[in-house]
């Protein structure tokens, strides 16, 4: 694993991954708080955001065999983190909890672009016996 690590384009991947999930962790673990301290949001109103969210996963898993060879899993993870962005700077500016719906696709989009592009990527760099240590 050192030697995989070592190299710059792997070290460089793995950095924007972690950087990436540990954002949309804390998102996943405070996003209801927000929704309740900020807008006493109902728990049917957070529910809906989370299917909101799945919604929107399915047709890019659902084309991922597509999309990877068009745009690659660089162009895919840098799609991922700008949605990512734009999501969480969208809450800032949020009036209301119901708008919140209209940002919740964003995770979609973050979650299976990054999906997509990590597994396809460590799939070509990392050595055979080691895919599913990688993934």
């Amino acid at each position: 694993m050192r030697i995989t690590c070592s190299r710059p384009e792997i070290a460089s991947w793995l950095l924007c991954a972690a950087v990436l999930a540990m954002g949309m962790q804390h998102v996943s673990s405070f996003l209801f708080l927000y929704m309740n301290q900020r807008f006493q949001s109902s728990d049917a109103l957070m529910g809906l955001s989370v299917t909101v969210q799945v919604l929107f996963e399915i047709p890019i898993f659902a084309f991922g065999e597509r999309l990877l060879p068009k745009l690659g899993p660089s162009v895919l993870i840098g799609i991922a983190m700008a949605s990512f962005a734009i999501r969480v700077f969208g809450y800032t500016l949020v009036p209301n909890a119901w708008s919140i719906l209209l940002l919740e696709p964003l995770h979609g989009v973050t979650y299976s672009c990054f999906t997509l592009a990590t597994v396809h990527y460590l799939n070509d760099h990392v050595p055979m016996h080691m895919i599913s240590t990688a993934q």
